[in-house]
């Protein structure tokens, strides 16, 4: 009995290594979006409105209209892709339909944008769980005021799209496209933060992810509002 008992101990200590793991690494995720978003509200940091990043958004969100789940693209759409996508999915493995190794890749992202009425800002990261075909993408982000003024209505959501082998000549397509959205929006208050997980599957190459959080001066009326879609990628 006695043995049984050390055994029990021994492998509930086991199992509560990894879970430990884990747990620290996500404080230290939203604590690193904690200190960026506090060290913007001291001015620390200032707003970029990058001509090269929105006309690269505003490209991406073309070709993202412009076609249809599993159709291939042009090649100046696919070569567009391959040079401006801001996730990568071990295209080179996935492409030749090898199973490439599963990995976790975690990025970061920031944007700045002042109306003249509204100093807003949005900080966060994305967290994509890569395999084969399995997939799945993790968004956490936080928009806010930078002045801490409680604002009647902030809206968040981050759309991916995806681009991979379809059909059975190898060719570049879209393969999913979706939008992740906050399960409530933040009413009266400074900041709202979002943290939503969409698992997706297909043999990716390339991935786009464009975050956008709305601050409102007034509920509902989107003339008085800032949106911050211009986002730029930030290192730890």
């Amino acid at each position: 009995m006695k043995k049984l008992k050390l055994s029990v101990v021994a492998l509930a200590t086991l199992m509560t290594i990894p879970f430990t793991s884990v747990q620290a690494q996500e404080i230290s995720l939203k604590q690193s979006v904690k200190e960026r978003i506090e060290l913007s509200k001291e001015g620390n940091l200032n707003s970029t409105e990058k001509q090269e990043i929105n006309e690269i958004q505003k490209r991406m969100a073309q070709i993202s209209d412009k076609y249809k789940i599993g159709e291939a693209l042009s090649d100046d759409d696919a070569k567009f892709i391959r040079e401006n996508s801001n996730i990568q999915f071990n295209n080179n493995s996935n492409l030749k339909g090898v199973a490439n190794t599963l990995s976790v890749d975690k990025k970061f992202f920031e944007g700045y944008k002042n109306n003249g009425v509204i100093d807003g800002a949005l900080v966060g990261f994305a967290e994509v769980d890569k395999g084969w075909l399995n997939h799945s993408i993790r968004v956490y982000m936080t928009t806010y005021d930078r002045k801490g003024i409680s604002r009647p209505l902030i809206t968040q959501k981050a759309t991916f799209t995806g681009y991979g082998l379809v059909g059975s000549d190898g060719v570049i397509g879209k393969v999913v496209d979706f939008t992740l959205k906050p399960y409530s929006d933040g009413r009266n208050v400074s900041e709202h933060t979002m943290d939503q997980t969409q698992s997706f599957s297909g043999v990716m190459a390339y991935g786009y992810l464009a975050p956008q959080g709305q601050i409102y001066y007034t509920s509902n009326n989107e003339s008085d509002s800032v949106t911050i879609s211009k986002v730029e990628k930030w290192e730890l």
